[in-house]
């Protein structure tokens, strides 16, 4: 049978462990809350696991069934492949393979081909190599199908920020349109840009929303990474032709 991964949803349990299905979900209980039955397994010795290569051995957790029940949209998943081409940096968030399961944790050092991973839930600090890591990864159960996580998200967006260098440069946007990206919020809101302040690097804009206004540092440079921001296009019959040229 072919295997899958299951999140169980516990603290004390890895992210993720490979399963197979012993029983869909029944057609009446289709939908968000529908379970199906499946099998923990252990991982194989070529994905550094403890299991036999090409055999489906039982993983078996002290104190529970053989038998785990698990949320189908939430909790089951295809097995991810490999990227050979990522490599962990100091501060990234990243899955380890300990006991058979993807547990999350932190890149703390890396020296060499060792790298100092903390599991933070339980302050527990491991040296491993890369073959024991692997990216976070996010599937969207609708659409089945890989998508960007948050944080690669923001990375693109933060990629995509207009280039803005010089004071020069930062005083030229004053009184235009821009829309900031809220990432607490996952939401884009429009915004006028006020001013400028050459001595501290910032922008003073004011949100149309709810008239607050707020310092945002549009500007690169500097140790603080600047606001996630683009300019704004009005729904105007400009802005309507630019969005559609946009879309071509």
């Amino acid at each position: 049978m072919a295997r899958v991964e299951v999140a169980l949803g516990e603290y004390d349990m890895a992210t993720w462990y490979q399963a197979t299905i012993v029983q869909e979900g029944k057609a009446s209980s289709a939908g968000a809350n529908a379970r199906c039955k499946v099998k923990l397994l252990l991982m194989p010795q070529a994905m550094g696991g403890t299991g036999a290569d090409g055999e489906d051995e039982l993983l078996l957790i002290m104190g529970r069934k053989p038998e785990e029940s698990v949320l189908v949209k939430e909790g089951v998943r295809p097995v991810p492949a490999a990227d050979a081409r990522w490599s962990p940096t100091v501060g990234e968030c990243c899955e380890l393979l300990y006991l058979d399961g993807w547990w999350p944790v932190r890149v703390k050092a890396v020296k060499g081909e060792r790298w100092t991973v903390m599991y933070e839930a339980a302050s527990q600090k491991h040296v491993v190599s890369r073959a024991q890591l692997r990216k976070v990864v996010q599937w969207d159960p609708d659409a089945k199908l890989w998508v960007l996580t948050k944080e690669e998200a923001l990375a693109a967006k933060l990629a995509e920020v207009p280039e803005m260098r010089t004071k020069t440069q930062a005083k030229q946007i004053c009184g235009k349109a821009i829309e900031v990206f809220w990432d607490g919020e996952d939401q884009w809101y429009e915004a006028e840009v006020c001013s400028f302040d050459p001595a501290t690097g910032m922008h003073v804009v004011l949100y149309r929303q709810d008239a607050y206004q707020c310092e945002e540092r549009l500007m690169a440079g500097g140790e603080a990474e600047p606001t996630i921001w683009r300019h704004a296009v009005r729904s105007t019959a400009r802005g309507l032709a630019a969005k559609g040229q946009a879309m071509v």
